[in-house]
């Protein structure tokens, strides 16, 4: 439907040029008419496809009701009826661009009705165009999350960039800067979601954690690979600070806890070092060797290392297996595990493999009997280098593991023990840090079974207990002590004076000086 607007203050004439162009018109063309530029502005609160004005009219002449019409409709056509005279008014018409003809008003409504036709396809003609553009643009849309991948995989895989890093960027929309450093994390999602895998719902979810927790700080790009691998992109939004790092570490602990509480498991490979975007093929292969060398690999685990020395061989599934078999007090079923694991193909690796199963096998001891026995058993001389030595070596690990089967020593009372080494340590090093990941280094037990056995055992949250104990050391130091603010939340472990106020404020009811101050006026 094209709808015409026809401004005239001399009735008879807007009248005559009005009923013209509907008679002769197009069946889809709508014809109103107004007699002045007020009456014109308020027909044109609904769509104008076409204006014929009259120049002079008293109050709004035809070039401001153009402008005010243009404004409100950008792709409405006008022709203006003018008289020989106005010879000043059509040239300034001509120049404005949105005007597509004009008439004399001594010329017939046969040459109006011409006019009108020839604005029409105008106007059809670029309502055409602006469609073909904002399908090319939507079809860039779809298109550039594939270039975008396209160049990141590029770049990971180490190909040769013949174009401007800048400028692709630029191109594609990436919010990133060529010349900054970067920072490469590599994750592995786990298999023990709730959907079975790592799916698009997955990834969505993950995506959407890590947008919460390092936007605006950072800027960030998440690619999904095969083998239920993402790679993340990260670039500093503020100048890079060395303790930048150490920062990202404690954020992507905090997106796998939300990610693990919504149902999922992810694990990170994080680079220590922030690289050039020339560099960062090399970091890439890198950590795909630590997330493929980990052997104890888990949801909330962030790996710091990517320069230690690769081991040939890692059978990291079966002693992934192996290793949560122990947690539950399976030692039979963890025996016959490790009995599968085929023999490393070099002294290096068999040696490598070794350390690992002797640290398995250490985090399920608890009495001194225990350990002497398997030190007793477990000796250097069993390292040879042909098969016999190895499944030599391989049989004492299953002997033990079974004698370990018959012990007294339940995994209960393990839990326990192990919860009690926790919070003792906990409670002597507040101002250390406390996460999970450090707690699952010291105890050799990944983060994941300590933060199960801690609630089960102690009926709270570990992040809670923590939290518990942090200020309960707050509110004696406040009470016994005259140190500042300042030490007294570096004594608690917290980086931030004012997420310790709105911490103890959660806890107490007030903050730390309205606490102080308190007990000072009960003393008095």
């Amino acid at each position: 439907m094209i709808n015409i607007l026809v401004v005239d203050d001399e009735p008879i004439s807007a009248d005559g040029i009005s009923i013209y162009l509907q008679e002769h018109g197009e069946d889809m063309w709508v014809v109103r008419t107004a007699y002045n530029g007020l009456q014109a502005l308020e027909i044109a609160r609904q769509r104008i496809d076409i204006l014929v004005s009259d120049i002079m009219m008293p109050g709004l002449d035809g070039f401001q009701v153009q402008e005010k019409i243009q404004e409100m409709w950008p792709m409405s056509r006008c022709i203006f009826l003018t008289s020989a005279q106005q010879i000043d008014y059509i040239q300034r018409a001509i120049r404005s661009g949105y005007i597509t003809d004009y008439v004399l008003k001594t010329e017939s409504e046969d040459r109006i009705l011409k006019a009108v036709e020839k604005a029409v396809a105008a106007q059809e003609n670029a309502v055409h165009m602006q469609d073909i553009l904002k399908k090319a643009e939507q079809d860039i849309l779809k298109i550039r999350p594939v270039l975008q991948k396209e160049l990141m995989l590029s770049l990971l895989r180490g190909e040769h960039i013949s174009f401007s890093m800048e400028q692709r960027f630029r191109e594609l929309e990436f919010d990133f800067q060529a010349e900054q450093p970067v920072l490469l994390l590599l994750g592995q999602l786990g298999d023990d979601t709730v959907t079975g895998g790592a799916s698009d719902i997955q990834v969505f979810v993950l995506s959407n954690f890590l947008e919460k927790y390092l936007q605006p700080a950072y800027r960030f790009y998440m690619l999904s690979m095969s083998d239920h691998r993402i790679a993340i992109l990260l670039q500093n939004a503020r100048p890079y600070d060395k303790e930048d790092v150490r920062h990202v570490f404690s954020l992507i602990e905090a997106v796998q806890q939300t990610f693990r509480k919504a149902g999922g498991a992810v694990s990170f490979a994080v680079d220590d070092v922030y690289c050039s975007w020339n560099e960062l093929s090399a970091h890439y292969h890198s950590l795909i060797a630590v997330l493929e060398r980990n052997l104890f690999m888990d949801d909330v685990l962030v790996l710091r290392s990517t320069s230690d020395e690769l081991p040939e061989h890692s059978p990291t599934e079966e002693l992934h297996k192996a290793r949560l078999l122990l947690e539950n007090g399976s030692f039979e079923e963890a025996a016959a595990v490790i009995q599968r694991i085929s023999m490393p193909h070099t002294t290096r690796g068999r040696i490598d493999l070794y350390r690992k199963l002797l640290k398995l096998l250490m985090a399920t001891i608890d009495s001194q009997e225990q350990a002497e026995y398997v030190y007793a058993k477990l000796h250097v001389p069993l390292l040879q280098t042909d098969e016999k030595g190895w499944k030599n070596m391989q049989l004492e690990f299953v002997s033990i593991f079974r004698r370990l089967a018959v012990s007294e020593n339940t995994p209960s009372k393990r839990m326990e023990q192990t919860v009690e080494t926790v919070c003792r340590h906990v409670k002597e090093n507040l101002a250390e840090d406390l996460s999970l990941v450090r707690l699952a280094e010291l105890t050799d037990h990944s983060s994941t079974y300590l933060s199960r056995i801690f609630k089960e055992v102690k009926g709270i949250g570990y992040n809670d207990f923590v939290v518990e104990c942090r200020m309960e050391r707050a509110a004696y130091l406040l009470h016994d002590s005259k140190l500042k603010l300042a030490d007294i939340t570096d004594q608690v472990g917290y980086t931030s004076s004012s997420y310790f106020i709105r911490t103890f404020r959660r806890t107490f009811g007030m903050t730390p000086m309205e606490y102080r101050n308190r007990l000072k006026g009960k003393k008095q």
